[in-house]
């Protein structure tokens, strides 16, 4: 994961007479995942259709960022970062000569990145920049990275932990442990920290001090390693190595399948919204006539 994004869910208040209610904005709904088996980033509709390669065949894919004009991705063996539309088009090289990096997250100003050798970095949109802000002690195995407006979170595979620092890389804290497992990708909402353990086949949640470890899916749901994650207003996108792209809700309940696929499913990222419900639209509709024969019925008075 990797996009300090805005509330997923837009909403617009429509007065009509006396009536007061709220429809979703439309807008396009696309989730974003590497792919190590075939070596590509590819892209599909927030419901799993329409999966698309964007790229040619890439050197170990890895992470997946996306802040609604741009992907930005890491190539880990190459040591490169990327960034290119969301169609794929004006893929550009970034960075290069990088110590294999791995998940990546954007900002509306910086790029951050982890790697292996426990070091977090930051540049420019552009690549330009590039800036060491910590490295983490411990020969630590550094996997998915989160950023919002007043932390970097991390997940630290060597020591099993969660991890925070300040945007400047100041003030490194262990938030909360995996439980001996090997944490993976980490997102960061408003209220909790999301993360996923490639050992033990979890999906997890603490409060974002850390505290109230919750497992929400266990491996008894799962098929294969859960790697990356992202996570909506109402949903937890992720992906399980070798067997694709699955969602649930924010409880861990309704796990769906929406991408199937044998490869390698690495980091993944995207913006899913909301919309209503069929029943949602009827409920609007009628709402939205009897306001309009309210005010023909004062119009006419």
């Amino acid at each position: 994961m990797g996009a300090m994004r805005a509330t997923p869910l837009h909403r617009r208040v429509l007065l009509v007479g006396s009536l007061a209610f709220t429809t979703a904005l439309s807008a396009q709904s696309v989730i974003f995942w590497a792919q190590n088996g075939n070596d590509r980033v590819l892209r599909a509709d927030g419901n799993g259709a329409n999966v698309t390669d964007l790229t040619p065949t890439l050197t170990n894919p890895w992470g997946v960022a996306y802040d609604g004009t741009h992907v930005y991705f890491s190539e880990d063996n190459a040591g490169k970062l990327w960034r290119m539309d969301p169609d794929g088009n004006n893929r550009t090289e970034i960075a290069s000569g990088l110590s294999m990096p791995r998940d990546v997250a954007v900002s509306s100003t910086n790029l951050y990145w982890v790697n292996i050798s426990g070091g977090v970095f930051r540049s420019n949109l552009d690549g330009t920049g590039v800036t060491t802000l910590t490295t983490v002690g411990g020969s630590p195995f550094l996997q998915g990275v989160d950023v919002t407006d007043n932390f970097l979170y991390w997940t630290n595979a060597t020591a099993h932990t969660i991890q925070r620092s300040n945007l400047d890389g100041t003030g490194v804290v262990t938030l909360a442990s995996a439980g001996g497992n090997i944490p993976y990708g980490i997102d960061a909402t408003a209220t909790f920290l999301y993360w996923v353990n490639l050992t033990g086949r979890q999906v997890q949640r603490a409060n974002l001090d850390g505290t109230g470890v919750t497992t929400l899916i266990d491996s008894i749901d799962l098929v294969g390693a859960p790697s990356g994650l992202f996570v909506t207003d109402t949903a937890i996108y992720f992906t399980q190595q070798y067997h694709g792209v699955y969602r649930a809700n924010l409880d861990g309940s309704g796990l769906t399948q929406l991408v199937t696929g044998s490869s390698d499913y690495r980091f993944i990222d995207g913006q899913v919204l909301a919309v209503p419900e069929p029943s949602t639209y009827a409920l609007l509709a009628g709402g939205l006539a009897l306001g309009l024969a309210a005010w023909r019925r004062r119009a006419g008075a």
